[in-house]
């Protein structure tokens, strides 16, 4: 399991892909950190809190403020990973949760 890898889920109702958070130092935890990733039709995103990025070529918003924690058997297969937008999902969910 890596942070920032985009899966599919298992049982999925709605969401389909999901950005895994959580360290890999927690890999041995029956729960697992994500966040929603959907399509830009679905859901306006909001500039701070919603990063865009590409998964596949297809453009998707990462829903910071949908944050939550599954079991970790919803995970299906890896899709990508998005280290190359770490910068900006980082910075998105310290606007969520900071002050400023």
């Amino acid at each position: 399991m890596a942070r920032l890898d985009v899966r599919k889920l298992s049982q999925a109702r709605g969401v389909s892909l999901v950005l895994e958070m959580q360290a890999e130092l927690l890999d041995d935890i029956k729960t697992v950190v994500v966040i929603p990733l959907v399509p830009l039709k679905s859901l306006p995103p909001i500039a701070e809190v919603n990063p865009v990025v590409s998964v596949k070529g297809q453009e998707l918003a990462v829903r910071i403020e949908q944050i939550a924690s599954i079991p970790r058997s919803r995970l299906g297969a890896v899709v990508d990973n998005l280290t190359r937008d770490e910068y900006r999902i980082m910075r998105a969910l310290d606007r969520l949760i900071s002050r400023t």
